[in-house]
């Protein structure tokens, strides 16, 4: 995050590894609102519940359901 004085901006870089892929401005006068909201998201992160997560499926389950013919439609072969 840099801070432009003059502009009254400060501009967030996304970086992945050592290149930065992005970059947002944002006026001075939303860094407070933004500042909130992250504070809000953040308290209920560290407040939430676990939620318990469902394994995936194993890869044979899901190709069984891929290939199940019930879920395919089946268009009927007609002789011209």
């Amino acid at each position: 995050m840099t801070w432009h004085d003059d502009q009254r901006t400060t501009v967030f870089s996304i970086w992945h590894g050592d290149a930065c892929t992005a970059t947002f401005q944002l006026p001075v006068e939303d860094n407070a609102r933004l500042i909130g909201h992250l504070a809000d998201a953040l308290s209920n992160a560290a407040t939430a519940e676990p939620r318990l997560v469902d394994p995936p499926p194993r890869w044979w389950a899901r190709l069984r359901n891929r290939m199940d013919r019930r879920r395919a439609e089946i268009i009927p072969f007609r002789r011209r």
